[in-house]
């Protein structure tokens, strides 16, 4: 079936993302496994207010303490290290380029005793997901992966680390200045 014959049949309230299920033949879709929710990942082709990929990404299962990847509009980062008794402590920024799915980023500070967190953050990939469910499909967010484990994810590994979208950031520019302030004064 074509994506014209395909529309035909829509209502006029249709939702654009299920063009991509319907134009799209499976073996393109990479798919992500999160406990009992599946999810399709796309690339950012474009970015707007409702699908962006703006905010605070963190590894899961960290428990006690991890490391965090804040992005922010006008390709700013932030990584900073927290723990359950301390809180977050700003350990790096620069600027970040999304190519593709490759998210490169570029480091400007690195607080002192840090530095090997930019060596952790030097190949990354980006891309979002919807939550596909039988028959229809609910919620997305935003997925961030180390090189080799994008790599483990288009061989059809089931087993992929990876940060996932945990914030959306609305007041970016408060949380941007706040992260900077308390980077320049613990020094470089």
């Amino acid at each position: 079936m074509n994506c014209a014959r395909a529309l035909n049949g829509f209502a006029a309230l249709s939702f654009a993302l299920s063009l991509s299920f319907i134009c799209h033949g499976a073996e393109e879709r990479l798919r992500l496994a999160v406990g009992a929710d599946v999810y399709t990942l796309h690339t950012f082709d474009s970015v707007n207010p409702s699908l962006h990929y703006f905010g605070r990404y963190a590894f899961r299962n960290e428990l006690t303490g991890g490391t965090r990847l804040h992005l922010f509009p006008g390709g700013r980062f932030v990584i900073s290290e927290w723990v359950d008794i301390g809180g977050d402590k700003p350990a790096a920024e620069g600027t970040y380029e999304v190519l593709g799915t490759r998210l490169v980023l570029r480091f400007s500070k690195i607080r002192l005793q840090a530095e090997s967190i930019a060596s952790r953050f030097d190949d990354l990939h980006l891309a979002w997901g919807w939550i596909e469910k039988p028959g229809y499909v609910t919620g997305s967010t935003v997925f961030i992966f180390p090189k080799q484990q994008w790599e483990k994810l288009n061989e059809g590994s089931k087993d992929v680390r990876y940060m996932r979208r945990t914030v959306e950031y609305n007041d970016w520019e408060r949380i941007l200045r706040a992260y900077s302030e308390r980077l320049d004064k613990q020094g470089q």
